[in-house]
């Protein structure tokens, strides 16, 4: 028998997972249409009844044919303490759990700024009110674990995938004392509360996924981010460099080149400071003459303070001659000083944009205030994931060319 398909998320999710439904909706209605035809005994004719079967238990548990996020409620008490709540039955079903494992915080710097530019004492209150729901750490706050044990153990779904646009702890994967290996630690206590199966995007060491005792699938958005970049920049072929932020980037930057881009490649090589944390000493680039008055593409998975672009980008601009860059990444956490730095360098004409996905949420006004910042929603990809795993296809063809 067809299991239910149930798609939700936790509070930081929740976006994301609404946009995931409204593509899946799509999705799904068009494939319902593609298969109505077949006879019974084709092999079309069992995705049909996977799919009619699905959004039939979606009308009827939900009371329309468009999924929605499944309804839950995340109680907190005035102790901090936490209690899931599924609100309808997920007995027997699969389902999909979307959760953001970092939420971007304001910056003190920033808090100040907004809070002395507030006209009134309601806009500094609420200001206020805003700053303090940021104050928490999503992947160390529990709240999916908890989750995905209520909607396992307790709610006896068949089958829980964890979906995560951006998993936090990907970098902390290795050590050279007495460290900690936190990737692992998350994952094992994921699959320990009931995780079936992982789907990530773009994870930063693929050594992550290797400790997990559990299926997991790693999904990269190059293609999309280096399209958005095609359309914005078409005449990019003649103007454009593309540029490797570090050695253990240059074997996937050469498949972008000669994949996506078609244009001359250099790779950096930078000298980090192990004493402490996101801090590059020295910065270095194979073949600088390919630089000198063209514009820099920098690929890179993720963009944490934006030391090491910051660092790249004066360099290739004030030392090598280069023209404005274009940042592409798919994790664009702008911790720290990140915000200000690249503001920065777009006020000194030297960055023209930042390309990257919604795994990391930001706000609308985020968007308006920082002409720079460019985002490519990872709805699609990860809606078509969610259907090709439900109908039991090669998930590989959703982000593979």
């Amino acid at each position: 028998m067809p299991r239910k398909l149930v798609v939700c998320s936790t509070p930081s999710g929740r976006p994301l997972a609404d946009k995931v439904c409204r593509k899946l909706t799509d999705l799904f209605k068009s494939e319902f249409d593609r298969f109505k035809d077949a006879t019974p005994h084709a092999p079309e004719y069992y995705l049909f009844s996977r799919i009619a079967w699905a959004l039939e238990m979606n009308r009827r548990e939900l009371g329309g044919m468009s999924f929605k996020p499944w309804p839950i409620d995340i109680v907190t008490f005035s102790s901090s303490e936490i209690k899931p709540i599924i609100k309808k039955s997920v007995r027997g079903a699969e389902v999909y759990l979307i959760h953001h494992s970092y939420e971007p915080q304001t910056s003190p710097s920033e808090m100040l700024s907004l809070i002395e530019r507030a006209e009134t004492a309601e806009e500094k209150i609420a200001l206020l009110k805003k700053f303090k729901d940021e104050r928490r750490v999503p992947e160390n706050d529990m709240i999916a674990e908890m989750l995905i044990d209520a909607i396992k153990r307790d709610c006896m779904a068949r089958k829980v995938i964890l979906i995560l646009p951006y998993f936090a702890n990907s970098r902390q994967d290795h050590r050279r004392g007495r460290e900690g290996l936190t990737s692992r630690t998350q994952i094992k206590a994921f699959e320990r509360c009931g995780v079936d199966s992982f789907l990530f995007i773009d994870l930063h060491s693929q050594s992550t996924a290797a400790v997990s005792e559990s299926h997991t699938d790693n999904m990269y958005h190059t293609s999309s981010l280096t399209s958005y970049f095609k359309e914005m920049f078409p005449d990019y072929k003649d103007k454009f460099v593309l540029v490797s932020p570090d050695p253990s980037a240059g074997k996937r930057v050469e498949y972008i080149a000669k994949k996506y881009v078609n244009i001359p490649f250099v790779i950096c090589y930078k000298s980090r400071d192990y004493t402490k944390s996101n801090v590059v000493s020295s910065t270095n680039i194979t073949d600088p003459a390919k630089v000198s008055g063209k514009h820099p593409l920098i690929v890179d998975d993720i963009v944490d303070t934006s030391g090491s672009v910051h660092g790249l980008i004066h360099k290739l601009h004030d030392e090598l001659g280069s023209r404005p860059a274009v940042i592409i990444a798919t994790h664009a956490l702008l911790s720290g000083p990140a915000i200000e730095r690249l503001n920065t360098l777009y006020k000194q004409n030297k960055l023209l944009r930042l390309i990257t996905t919604d795994s990391v949420p930001r706000s609308e006004e985020f968007r308006a205030r920082y002409p720079w910042y460019v985002e490519v929603s990872l709805a699609p990809v990860i809606a078509e994931a969610i259907y090709t795993l439900y109908t039991d296809q090669p998930v590989s063809n959703v982000y593979l060319d």
